[in-house]
């Protein structure tokens, strides 16, 4: 499968892939995005700059979508959102530098407490609301 876009440079498998090529490692141990972030919480410096690294890409495409769409809170979920304020501080920093001033300060930015779930309770969401609330999400779309 190939990645397009946010997903090749900010994504779980994007630090896993930076790590395991700039971090010295034990034979043919795998770095995972978790071990990284626990590299980078205790000093490893090629870590943290995967994680600043990580951030950025991801602020600045969040800063393009609030330009473009103006939330009103944006929710970084999935496994890399487990990295905390790791991840976030970089996320935060290049979205206030790259947001326009009068979107900036209203729009919050949260990691999701549902980490790396998020994505399967969204799914399981809509589907409820679809049979449960006849909302009908799912069935009005081609996603199945």
């Amino acid at each position: 499968m190939v990645s397009h876009g946010l997903e090749v440079v900010a994504s779980g498998g994007a630090i896993e892939r930076q790590a395991n090529a700039l971090i010295a490692k034990k034979g043919d141990e795998w770095i995972t995005a978790k071990d990284t972030a626990d590299l980078a919480r205790g000093g490893n410096r090629a870590a943290g700059e995967i994680y600043n690294e990580t951030g950025r890409y991801l602020g600045r495409g969040l800063s393009i979508l609030a330009n473009s769409l103006n939330p009103e809170r944006i929710i970084i979920g999935g496994g890399i959102s487990l990295a905390g304020e790791l991840l976030l501080n970089p996320v935060k920093k290049e979205f206030n530098e790259n947001t326009m001033d009068v979107l900036r300060n209203n729009i919050e930015i949260y990691l999701s407490p549902l980490g790396q779930d998020a994505g399967v309770m969204g799914a399981i969401a809509m589907v409820l609301n679809d049979l449960v609330f006849k909302y009908d999400l799912v069935s009005r779309h081609d996603y199945l």
